[in-house]
C-alpha cells in the first residue's frame, strides 16, 4: 500500500492538477460542460496537442481558428512535456 501511495498517487495528482489547469484555461475560452472538455483533451491527446481537421470541422465547428489555438496553447501549457505525461 505504501508503495502505491508513494509511486502511484503523486503522478496522478499532478495530471489532474495539469487537467485542471487545462479545464480552467478552456473554459475561459468557451464555456462548454465537462465531457465537451474532456473531449477535447482527448482530441489533442490523440495528435500531439493538436486538434485534427475532422475534429475542428465537426465536434468542434463553433470553434473560431483563435479559440482553437487558445485551447492547443493551453494544453501544451498544461501539459509541456506532452499530453500523455501522467494520464
Amino acid at each position: 500500500m505504501k508503495q502505491t501511495i508513494e509511486n502511484g498517487l503523486p503522478p496522478k495528482a499532478d495530471f489532474l492538477k495539469r487537467y485542471d489547469r487545462f479545464d480552467d484555461a478552456v473554459q475561459g475560452i468557451a464555456d462548454m460542460p465537462d465531457n465537451t472538455v474532456d473531449l477535447l483533451f482527448r482530441f489533442l491527446r490523440q495528435n500531439e496537442g493538436k486538434l485534427s481537421k475532422r475534429a475542428r470541422e465537426n465536434e468542434f465547428k463553433a470553434f473560431s481558428d483563435a479559440e482553437v489555438e487558445l485551447a492547443q496553447n493551453a494544453c501544451v501549457e498544461a501539459f509541456p512535456t506532452g499530453v500523455d505525461a501522467g494520464g
